[in-house]
C-alpha cells in the first residue's frame, strides 16, 4: 500500500508540471499571438540615406550590417533592375509591395504560421540592391527570412541577367 501511495504521489506531481508546462506555453503563445504586429522599427529610408538597422534581435537579416547575408548584385540597366526585382517580389506567395518609391521598395508578406507579418525592404543603389527582412513580431525567424530571401535572390537573377524577360 505504500507503494501506491508514492505512485499516486508521483503521478500528480508529474500532472502538475504538466499542467504548469502547458500553461506557460500558451501564455508565451498568447503574448506572441496579440502582440500588435507593428513594425519593430519605421521602414523607409534613413537620413543616412541606408535602411534603418536591425534591433539586434534575431528576427532581422540586413544586408548592410550582414556579412554573411551579400546584396543583390546585377549588372543590366538599373531601371531593369528595378523592374526586375518588382517582378521577383510579385512571383513569392502572399507578397504584396505597400511602398514604390523608386529606388526604395516595402513589401509585406505573412507568415506561414500564426498571424505574424514580415517586412521586406529593398534600396536599390549602383549595381547593387540592399534588403532588410524583420518580423513584426517574434524573436526567432531567421530560417523563414533566409529561405524567401533566397528563393528571391534567384528569381531577380533569373529575370535581371535573361534577356528573354525584358520589359
Amino acid at each position: 500500500q505504500g507503494h501506491g501511495v508514492l505512485l499516486a504521489c508521483g503521478l500528480l506531481m508529474w500532472f502538475r508540471r504538466g499542467i504548469t508546462f502547458v500553461f506557460l506555453f500558451l501564455l508565451v503563445l498568447g503574448v506572441y499571438l496579440v502582440s500588435n504586429g507593428s513594425p519593430t522599427t519605421v521602414p523607409g529610408i534613413q537620413a543616412t540615406g541606408t535602411l534603418a538597422p536591425c534591433a539586434g534581435t534575431n528576427n532581422c537579416i540586413s544586408s548592410m550590417e550582414d556579412e554573411f547575408h551579400p546584396p543583390l548584385s546585377y549588372s543590366c540597366p538599373t531601371l531593369k533592375a528595378r523592374d526586375s526585382l518588382l517582378r521577383a517580389v510579385s512571383t513569392l506567395q502572399h507578397t504584396h509591395v505597400i511602398s514604390d518609391q523608386g529606388a526604395y521598395i516595402h513589401a509585406e508578406v505573412p507568415s506561414y504560421y500564426f498571424n505574424v507579418w514580415h517586412d521586406i525592404e529593398f534600396l536599390i543603389s549602383h549595381e547593387m540592391v540592399h534588403y532588410r527582412c524583420t518580423s513584426r513580431a517574434g524573436y526567432y525567424a531567421l530560417p523563414l527570412a533566409r529561405r524567401r530571401l533566397n528563393e528571391l535572390r534567384g528569381r531577380f537573377e533569373m529575370f535581371a541577367n535573361n534577356s528573354k524577360f525584358d520589359l
